[in-house]
């Protein structure tokens, strides 16, 4: 009988043509592992977008334009790596539908197979519907970054006019993400903080442009005190230009 019901399945799993990396319903270790996985990006796509955010200040500027093409490369990666990423998370596709990538929409898919009544698949659907605007943009965005595009890359101007990213929605979906995790995570009564990837990338972020200033108004001391002849050293430290 056994070996019937498995002649069956892979009968229908030709037919139909099942992809053979569906999750099975009951495997629970499974289902935490790529839930585990999804709260990492979480955390890390949160950190990113916060770092960046810590050095959006127009006060940084001038401190910017001391070393251009390294802070114009620092920038342009946070930015694009907190984008995709946060993509990423709420990923929607062939992929997702069978499996092959972790994500929200994945995730929510699977545990609606184990769970068709559960309170918390409505919560993140209600979630996902809420956000809904801003996934869709960040999603549209993404595949553009992803690739040389032409459309964005000869005109972002016109392609952000179609589908604007508000930073405001974005911080609203980032500050879900403990409702999401609490309401993704296969235990019951599991809440989240993640105040330290919100709060504390912004403040480092700050904090080290005021270290970079604190330098620069030291190297003005120090360049007055070579004006004067009180010291050799134009430079503090002394450095060789390239």
């Amino acid at each position: 009988m056994w070996n019937l019901m498995l002649s069956v399945l892979s009968y229908l799993r030709g037919v139909f043509k099942l992809p053979n990396n569906v999750l099975n319903p009951a495997d629970d270790d499974e289902y935490k592992k790529r839930f585990a996985t999804l709260y990492s990006h979480f955390l890390g796509t949160s950190a990113t977008f916060y770092s960046w955010k810590g050095l959006q200040k127009s006060d940084y500027q001038p401190l910017y334009n001391r070393a251009k093409y390294f802070w114009g490369s620092v920038l342009t990666a946070l930015q694009n790596e907190w984008i995709i990423s946060l993509a990423k998370c709420f990923e929607e596709s062939s992929y997702s539908r069978r499996n092959e990538v972790i994500s929200v929409h994945a995730l929510l898919k699977h545990y609606l197979q184990r769970h068709t009544d559960s309170n918390k698949a409505a919560k993140v659907k209600a979630l996902l519907k809420k956000h809904k605007r801003v996934i869709s943009n960040i999603t549209q965005l993404r595949h553009k970054l992803a690739h040389i595009d032409a459309e964005y890359f000869n005109n972002p101007s016109d392609f952000l006019k179609k589908y604007p990213v508000d930073f405001g929605e974005v911080q609203d979906l980032l500050a879900d993400f403990e409702d999401l995790l609490s309401s993704l995570n296969p235990e019951s009564g599991v809440g989240y903080s993640l105040n330290n990837y919100v709060k504390t990338p912004e403040w480092e972020a700050g904090h080290v442009m005021d270290e970079i200033q604190f330098f620069v108004d030291e190297e003005a001391k120090h360049f007055e005190r070579y004006s004067a002849g009180e010291t050799d050293n134009q430079f503090l430290p002394s450095r060789k230009t390239p």
